[in-house]
């Protein structure tokens, strides 16, 4: 499932119109704020069956964090829901910050949605040369489930 999923990520990065890169740059002691690298775009998908879809997308209306209507939660491909979809200048750090119910931070707190509490959640980070056009053309195209709030649940 990885692989299909990163090569999902690849080819969007080339219909987007932006780059993959590596996680390189440069910087001096004396910059006050230094830019290591571009950014990257992370998602959060998971495997459901029509009804677990369902069952997931009424609990998060029930707390006015759906995204969308229930008719554009759609796969992306197979089985394979997109959550949510991010942007994170500092790579890596974000995500973490949605597993949780955190205070004061504005997070989709995966672990207290019921529905998902047994399900395998598949985080992915891709680096690319512009996070912003990529996460928007992603928000697009396969619009995401889950809303962000600072309100703990």
């Amino acid at each position: 499932m990885e692989e299909r999923i990163i090569n999902f990520l690849r080819n969007e990065v080339q219909l987007a119109k932006v780059q993959e890169v590596f996680a390189i740059g440069t910087f001096n002691l004396s910059d006050k704020s230094p830019v290591l690298f571009p950014g990257g775009v992370y998602a959060f998908f998971t495997q459901l069956t029509e009804s677990e879809a369902l069952e997931l997308h009424a609990e998060s209306s029930a707390r006015g964090l759906a995204n969308i209507p229930v008719e554009e939660f759609l796969p992306v491909f197979d089985n394979l829901y997109v959550l949510y979809w991010g942007k994170d200048k500092s790579i890596g750090t974000r995500p973490y910050q949605h597993f949780g119910n955190p205070s004061g931070t504005g997070a989709i707190r995966l672990s207290t949605y019921k529905s998902l509490a047994n399900k395998e959640i598949i985080c992915a980070n891709i680096i690319v040369s512009d996070f912003n056009i990529f996460e928007v053309h992603l928000q697009h195209k396969y619009p995401q489930l889950l809303k962000t709030t600072k309100k703990k649940q």
